[in-house]
């Protein structure tokens, strides 16, 4: 069987910007020490939501105070992958846990986003951009719901001092399941690479257009029935799936961000000058770790470069 070394980017792409490789087949159960540690460093989480979580609902009465309150969001989730996520321990249940806050804490974020792009497609006289901005919102916005009900009940058993259950029993992925995750990869990065390389001298329109797609693609590899569910259960296809989906998960932060700001600039609203200049410089930050996160996936499963 061909060995697949499962490659953690966003623990060292994040923080070093050099990947940092692990094996995943034989995680151990975490020690009390290890839950304890996992726990005191997800709490802080668990605060930040309190905290954010009226601001970002206050929102609704006034969408102009959003993209303020993007900029808090930004920080917190980028506070996560550079600060929590790096902390916790390598052992199963602090990863299996982590994995769930990851994509609540990128859900989140991407949701107010799409929730602002949609705002600018309905001040906007077409139709289909308006169209295509509300299908979108409305898929996020069920997830969303789901994702923070899930979350509320793990937070309730770090409040306990308690992680999660896991259910064990994931062996190793045999030649059959490599081979469905290869043809799984390649299909879904090639119409990633296909949407255009994301950089701040994109067009805004362009942007635009990453931005949709990169949440599409996003969206249907988490919680699209040929996504995550579709794929073999096994160690390395858990962790794959997870890896690679928070990289599509920052694509879509990263597109979003310069997508506020360019539409702001745009507005011309001399008090959004300040946020629009912040929310570029976060998304400017995100762009390099994105790329060496995209080299190594597209080498790994040979996205052809006229594809790209």
């Amino acid at each position: 069987m061909r060995t697949l070394t499962i490659l953690i980017l966003f623990i060292g792409l994040w923080v070093s910007s050099a990947p940092a490789a692990a094996q995943t087949d034989d995680l151990p159960l975490c020690s009390s020490d290890e839950v304890s540690a996992t726990i005191d460093a997800l709490i802080g989480v668990t605060d930040g939501f309190s905290e954010l979580g009226p601001r970002a609902a206050s929102t609704g009465a006034n969408p102009d105070e959003l993209p303020g309150v993007l900029v808090e969001y930004e920080r917190f989730n980028n506070g996560f992958w550079t600060e929590v996520y790096p902390s916790i321990p390598a052992c199963l249940e602090a990863k299996a846990v982590t994995y769930d806050m990851a994509q609540t804490v990128n859900e989140i974020l991407i949701f107010l986003l799409t929730t602002r792009n949609f705002y600018y497609a309905a001040q906007s006289a077409d139709m289909d951009a308006m169209t295509g901005a509300l299908e979108l919102l409305n898929v996020r916005a069920e997830t969303f719901g789901e994702v923070s009900g899930q979350v509320g009940e793990t937070f309730t058993l770090i409040g306990q001092g308690q992680l999660p259950e896991v259910a064990l029993g994931l062996s190793a992925c045999n030649d059959k399941a490599m081979e469905v995750l290869d043809e799984y990869y390649l299909e879904l990065l090639t119409a990633h690479a296909k949407a255009g390389e994301l950089t701040l001298d994109a067009a805004p329109e362009d942007v635009a257009a990453m931005f949709a797609t990169y949440n599409h693609l996003s969206y249907n590899h988490w919680h699209g029935d040929g996504g995550l569910a579709a794929l073999p259960t096994c160690m390395e296809s858990y962790v794959l799936a997870h890896d690679i989906g928070f990289y599509l998960d920052q694509s879509v932060i990263a597109a979003g961000l310069l997508r506020v700001s360019s539409a702001e600039v745009e507005r011309g609203d001399k008090n959004m000058t300040e946020i629009a200049e912040l929310l570029v410089n976060a998304a400017e930050a995100r762009l390099k770790p994105l790329g060496e996160a995209q080299a190594v996936y597209y080498e790994r499963f040979e996205v052809e470069a006229s594809a790209q």
